[in-house]
């Protein structure tokens, strides 16, 4: 519990003593509008078998949005990883000083880079609709690097962003209400297709994403839960459906206000087993508009 309260506690004095503002859910770019929008997001996973994470270890996102006119945009995010922990490498039954020892890890790599374009349209009574294709371009750091799989834990849901050797192709689509309205939401749905080269982790495979949002505007706070996941839709060879899965629950409480716009949140693995390797991850995500 030490161990999650510190960063938690480091981050949140650091972030709510510095900016105001507001931001809509736990993703790098939610629902974009007429106004360009830069965001860095800021997730930091909770191993439960490493050793004095560094506060600034963890995997970062920068975003941005810029609109062509008031319906299409173009959107643009590249992952960064940064691992900082030490591992301990104690064998009880081996009196070997060589294998009996703290190992500190300090490694940084790419994730890859994400191109999209999206359509949004706005209906009356503050509700909206969006489509959206993309491509994660293969540019994450190729060869054994410790920062790679320490980034594929901070989010399990958007493990692609960190695979090597791979090309996703992606289409989505959503309806939602925000605005002035006290209640918000979302419901949206689409696919990803992996295109892997002979080097990488995984086959090629069709998923379908999903992502269910609601939150509650309470004066100048946004109080936000979302559920999230992928799905592999093509692979049979598994014993169970839920072994497809990969989903994360995402509850945060983001600042409504100025062009300055920050969300503190916490991701949590829905699955067994991949909580048994990491609880989750706290997030942040500061966004800023470039007009009122």
């Amino acid at each position: 519990m030490r161990k999650i309260l510190w960063p938690f506690l480091f981050w949140s004095c650091l972030l709510f003593g510095t900016f105001t503002g507001n931001a809509q859910s736990a993703r790098v770019l939610s629902p974009s509008d007429s106004i360009a929008r830069m965001t860095l997001r800021y997730l930091h996973p909770f191993y439960k078998s490493l050793e004095k994470q560094h506060p600034f270890s963890g995997t970062y996102d920068l975003g941005f949005s810029y609109p062509l006119n008031k319906k299409w945009q173009i959107n643009t995010s590249i992952p960064f990883g940064l691992a900082k922990y030490d591992v301990n490498l104690f064998q009880p039954e081996y009196d070997d000083p060589m294998l009996n020892h703290i190992k500190k890890i300090s490694k940084t790599a790419w994730g890859n880079a994400m191109l999209g374009l999206s359509y949004s349209n706005k209906h009356r009574t503050a509700h909206y609709s969006y489509w959206q294709g993309f491509v994660f371009l293969p540019t994450a750091t190729r060869g054994h690097n410790e920062a790679a799989p320490y980034m594929l834990m901070s989010n399990i849901n958007e493990f692609h962003k960190y695979l090597s050797h791979a090309t996703i192709l992606g289409f989505e689509a959503a309806y939602g209400r925000q605005g002035p309205v006290r209640w918000h939401y979302e419901l949206a749905a689409g696919f990803e297709y992996f295109l892997t080269g002979s080097r990488a982790m995984l086959s090629d495979d069709l998923y379908a994403r999903y992502t269910l949002t609601g939150a509650y505007k309470l004066n100048s706070l946004l109080i936000s839960a979302d559920y999230s996941g992928l799905i592999n839709i093509s692979k049979t060879d598994l014993d169970a459906f839920r072994d497809r899965m990969y989903d994360v629950i995402n509850i945060g409480i983001y600042y409504i206000g100025n062009i300055v716009q920050p969300g503190l949140f916490f991701a949590y693995n829905a699955r067994d087993f991949y909580r048994d390797i990491a609880d989750g991850s706290m997030g942040i995500k500061l966004s800023y508009r470039f007009a009122n």
